[in-house]
């Protein structure tokens, strides 16, 4: 597997770059700030990049960056920099402000999820629940699921994230999982069923099920082996993988196949307490097949972004930006 080498000269730029934004943010109308700022980013093309890759991980953690109009540059230099324990002290922050508007953002959706769901759970965290019918349900790392268990029929919502599940039969009591606008029907099965950002995906441990989305039928019979990826944009696509990987997440691994870095960092970003922001796009773009470590999600990031020409830096326990390299 290719290592990434780290590039001195450019996490330097971006921490320089943060540190800027930082300052301006406290003090937007500061004129010698601004100065300062455009004298910077004409020294060298890797600081207007790094000034980029700040203002969109800014924006992706829910704050908004200081609006900036480029000054003449003027003889004198830029102001000096922090040293860099006061970029460290300016990085947490950042990482609070992160953390401060991300909460701000996901509260009131938070509570209404809490009030939904019947079983939640935290970040990197599992639960096993045996229903009342025999049925059992394994929920993945930040995720929620809402079970309606009746007489005539059996109904389970997953709200958010991904479960697996191994459904008891019964002939009288069709079981359901409902993602959204995807319905998943069982026809006597083991299967895992993943909603992301983009899209879900379905796959199949054994037995079969009955693969629905707005009502139109994706697939009559998706069997052991086989993983259904329906992505808003791309559309439904069919994949064989082995059955042993299907809800492979259960012992510690994440299989994926022919998915965007975007798509895995969504699945990862459930086992890391703090924020993942892709800030190249052609990165996030790029399409991946393997299987990641979830027991070390900081290690996985990087070799699920290394082979694409990315990096990781962490900024702080609470910030990691994806860049290209």
């Amino acid at each position: 597997m290719t290592t990434s080498r780290p590039d001195p000269a450019s996490d330097a730029a971006l921490e320089t770059a943060m540190d800027w934004l930082l300052r301006l943010d406290a003090a937007p109308e500061d004129d010698t700030l601004r100065a300062g700022l455009a004298d910077w980013l004409a020294v060298d093309s890797r600081h207007a990049k790094a000034w980029q890759q700040a203002q969109h991980a800014w924006h992706l953690v829910g704050e908004v960056p200081p609006r900036f109009v480029a000054a003449p540059a003027t003889p004198a230099l830029p102001a000096p920099l922090p040293r860099p324990s006061s970029w460290r002290r300016r990085a947490r922050r950042l990482a609070t402000a992160a953390v401060a508007a991300g909460l701000l953002l996901a509260l009131l959706p938070s509570m209404l999820l809490q009030m939904k769901a019947d079983y939640v759970s935290g970040t990197g965290e599992q639960q096993r629940i045996t229903l009342n019918d025999g049925s059992v349900v394994y929920l993945g790392a930040a995720s929620a699921i809402a079970i309606d268990l009746k007489p005539e029929a059996r109904h389970v919502t997953l709200l958010r994230g991904e479960a697996f599940f191994e459904v008891a039969p019964d002939k009288a009591r069709p079981f359901t999982v409902t993602a959204d606008t995807l319905d998943v029907t069982v026809l006597g099965t083991a299967f895992d069923v993943r909603r992301g950002d983009g899209g879900y995906t379905v796959g199949v441990e054994h037995g079969a099920v009955r693969v629905h989305q707005d009502g139109h039928a994706l697939t009559d019979r998706l069997l052991p082996g086989q993983q259904l990826a329906i992505q808003e944009a791309a559309g439904a696509a069919l994949h064989t993988i082995s059955p042993q990987d299907v809800g492979a997440w259960r012992e510690g691994r994440l299989f994926v196949q022919d998915a965007t870095v975007r798509d895995v960092v969504s699945v990862l970003q459930r086992y890391l307490t703090g924020h993942i922001a892709v800030v190249d796009r052609d990165v996030a773009s790029r399409r991946v097949t393997g299987i990641y470590d979830l027991n070390d999600p900081e290690r996985a990031l990087a070799a699920l972004v290394a082979p694409q020409r990315g990096q990781v830096r962490k900024l702080t326990p609470l910030l990691y930006i994806v860049s290209a390299r």
